[in-house]
């Protein structure tokens, strides 16, 4: 990027010129995020202040930051270099702005016998996250770490989309070093399906309605807030239950069951004009939730500890 007449960016890769109105970057990141990700080769895009203090300068491209980045790239290598065997692990999400990324980690053990971990990936990953595509990407990546002879495994959770692409890895590498035999093992991670049991387990309880309440606007959040002072408890704001995020079910109903009297006092409230009645807890309602927030609380502390490092 280069900057002309001191308040208008011009992009490098595609000439367009951005207000640079008091030192405001959004216009350029976003015009790098949905143009030029591909330009970044992996690297970080931060949202770094520009440096305008000649219209004829360039962006300050942090040479220090980048050779810490160089070294730490180096010292990677030269660990994976040492290490006998090497697991990965892999995840596909989407970003606030909507981007895609796939997140590949590895892990290893050191010459001293300490388990190790280093991220190798954090990569967007645009269009429809098919098998053939991740499985093209993850070898890429194993070729440009040459970790195609060290990765025995590598750990998914149970999406369709990663279900069987060891078996497509495997029959790839094959085909590219037919001198080796490539006999990769996919492991699903327990974690995953720990949370998957949870959510097909709660479908049977009465719950579900229950939590339904979290979803009240901020109306609702006011009066509850104004009951919580009434009452002298907890401060605390309902949370919502996110499929995809580990725990949601259980911290949900924890934090419901913990706000009961609140969320009763709430509900009597003439600014909710008794709409909301039938989400009042009786006893039955508030004992089942106990039973069912002492069940999930073993897998909260399982999830705990198999997620650690």
């Amino acid at each position: 990027m280069v900057i002309v007449k001191e308040i208008r960016i011009k992009c490098n890769y595609c000439t367009i010129h951005y207000s640079y109105g008091n030192g405001a970057t959004s216009n350029i990141i976003n015009n790098f995020r949905t143009k030029h990700l591909d330009k970044l080769e992996n690297e970080e895009l931060c949202d770094r202040p520009l440096n305008n203090d000649s219209s004829e300068d360039n962006f300050d491209t942090d040479s220090e930051e980048i050779n810490k980045k160089k070294r730490k790239k180096t010292s990677i290598s030269d660990n994976f270099a040492s290490a006998t065997a090497i697991a990965i692990t892999l995840d596909l999400w989407t970003s606030i702005q909507c981007l895609p990324y796939l997140g590949v980690t590895s892990h290893y053990i050191d010459s001293v016998f300490n388990l190790k971990s280093a991220p190798i990936a954090v990569k967007h990953l645009p269009g429809q996250h098919k098998k053939e595509k991740i499985k093209d990407e993850l070898l890429d990546l194993m070729e440009k770490w040459s970790l195609a002879d060290k990765v025995f495994g590598f750990v998914s959770d149970h999406a369709s989309n990663v279900i069987d692409i060891a078996f497509n890895k495997n029959n790839s590498l094959n085909q590219n070093h037919p001198t080796n035999k490539y006999n990769i093992v996919q492991f699903g991670c327990a974690t995953n399906l720990l949370n998957l049991f949870i959510k097909n387990i709660t479908k049977f309880t009465k719950i579900n309605g229950e939590l339904d309440i979290v979803n009240f606007g901020n109306i609702f959040s006011n009066q509850l807030n104004l009951a919580q002072n009434s009452l002298n408890i907890k401060n605390h704001q309902l949370i919502k239950d996110v499929t995809p995020r580990w725990n949601s079910t259980y911290l949900t109903v924890e934090r419901v069951y913990e706000q009961a009297d609140a969320i009763d006092e709430a509900l009597k409230s003439k600014e909710l004009c008794r709409k909301f009645d039938v989400f009042k807890l009786n006893e039955e309602e508030k004992e089942s939730m106990q039973e069912i927030i002492i069940v999930l609380s073993c897998f909260y502390d399982a999830t705990v500890i198999l997620s650690g490092s």
